[in-house]
């Protein structure tokens, strides 16, 4: 698919970042290197939903490199269940968070998200190639308990069309901006 960006076009396609986790999970290196781009990020979403070590999140969407689920434990000692619906991500996500010594604490869990998610969680934070949303965020809002932080990255405009996006019926209490990357981070409180 091509996107147009300021009078030139870009071809992004989705599955290239799958593919790519999928690849470089057994290489420490190269792993850390393909996430080093998010760890601003990850700060900005745990300032934005007020995430602390009390804290269990859903980390949906993790992939074969679960960065995000390992930075959220690193940055704030919380409990993260990494869940994703692709058997073959969980499996090398479980092999990599072995390899870190950090299952226990990042707990890989094969799920779709869209049809069930566990309910024992205070803050969930949905990746932008994750679908489909409007079924994620249904469970989400319907799960028990209350006072949760929803977080959903979300694409820009220009990447709007490479990407599931939340109906218009649910509007976030806060936004973040991302500079250089195609999503912002948005807040939905339960």
């Amino acid at each position: 698919m091509i996107l147009s960006l300021g009078g030139g076009q870009v071809e992004i396609i989705k599955p290239l970042f799958s593919s790519l986790e999928k690849k470089v999970f057994k290489s420490t290196i190269l792993s850390r290197l393909y996430s080093l781009p998010y760890r601003h990020v990850i700060k900005n979403e745990i300032e934005l939903a007020g995430i602390t070590g009390q804290d269990v999140v859903l980390n949906i969407g993790c992939g074969a490199v679960p960065y995000t689920a390992i930075y959220l434990h690193y940055f704030t000692g919380a409990r993260v269940w990494a869940v994703d619906r692709d058997r073959d991500a969980v499996e090398k996500a479980c092999f990599y968070l072995k390899h870190l010594n950090l299952l226990g604490y990042v707990t890989p869990i094969y799920r779709d998200a869209a049809e069930s998610i566990p309910a024992d969680f205070t803050t969930a934070l949905v990746a932008v190639h994750a679908e489909p949303k409007a079924s994620i965020m249904d469970n989400l809002v319907n799960c028990g308990g209350t006072s949760k932080r929803l977080v959903f990255r979300e694409a820009k405009k220009y990447a709007q069309s490479q990407y599931d996006i939340l109906p218009s019926q649910y509007e976030p209490v806060k936004r973040v901006r991302h500079e250089f990357l195609a999503f912002n981070s948005v807040l939905f409180l339960k």
